[in-house]
């Protein structure tokens, strides 16, 4: 599955030098999230974090089922619509990179 997240990428020329950024993982079994919504359960083989990546759109969503859990059923309905929308367009433009490079970048997000 590709999944994907935000990241600070300094070398984009002429513009913003955030970005979503991507790598293929093995996924084990979906987990139901709430309000018809699952995810996957991806663990960093470089500092054992996991984070939740949304089933449909690959998106990294949270680091723990329970608090994904809790963000959805405290969310508006029309405000989770709109961020799946931006999620498939952002998901579109993710810049596949290097495993070990996705990883660096995520434990320095965890510093």
């Amino acid at each position: 599955m590709f999944v994907w997240t935000m990241a600070y990428r300094p070398f984009i020329i002429g513009g913003n030098c955030n970005g979503p950024i991507g790598i293929e993982v093995a996924v084990g079994e979906q987990i139901p999230l709430g309000k018809g919504y699952f995810g996957y359960v991806v663990t960093s083989p470089k500092t054992g974090a996991t984070y939740v990546a949304e089933a449909e759109t690959g998106a990294f969503v949270g680091n723990s089922i329970a608090a994904v859990r809790d963000d959805i059923a405290n969310a508006a309905d029309d405000v989770m619509q709109q961020q799946m929308a931006d999620a498939r367009k952002l998901r579109k433009t993710a810049a596949k990179v290097d495993a070990a490079d996705f990883w660096q970048l995520m434990s320095r997000a965890q510093e």
